[in-house]
């Protein structure tokens, strides 16, 4: 599960960047990575984040588009596997991290 904040519009050409790379990182060390999402704006579709057309994680533009951006969180969390189930029931709670899902 990666995620990113960022501005697409005002930084398309290194909008959630990082996430590329984090991504190369934990693909390597054999991480099973989860929660990839589509491109939802033209900006978007130029992010150096992209991976065969998604971005590899939540990428969130969340000072100019906040309605989007609730709607993709929940999309977001409801691709979570099992073990992650804790994250869905929202942020606001305070839920202890399983131990197998660290693992």
């Amino acid at each position: 599960m990666l995620f990113a904040l960022g501005d697409a519009r005002g930084h398309a050409a290194s909008f959630a960047g990082g996430l590329r790379a984090l991504h190369g990182f934990a693909h390597a060390a054999g991480a099973a990575l989860t929660g990839a999402t589509a491109p939802m704006n033209a900006a978007e579709y130029r992010s150096p984040a992209l991976v065969a057309g998604r971005l590899p994680g939540l990428a969130l533009e969340y000072r100019r588009d906040r309605r989007a951006a609730a709607q993709r969180l929940s999309a977001w969390l409801a691709q979570l596997p099992p073990e992650w189930r804790w994250l869905r029931a929202g942020a606001a709670t305070a839920l202890p991290c399983p131990a197998a899902a660290l693992r």
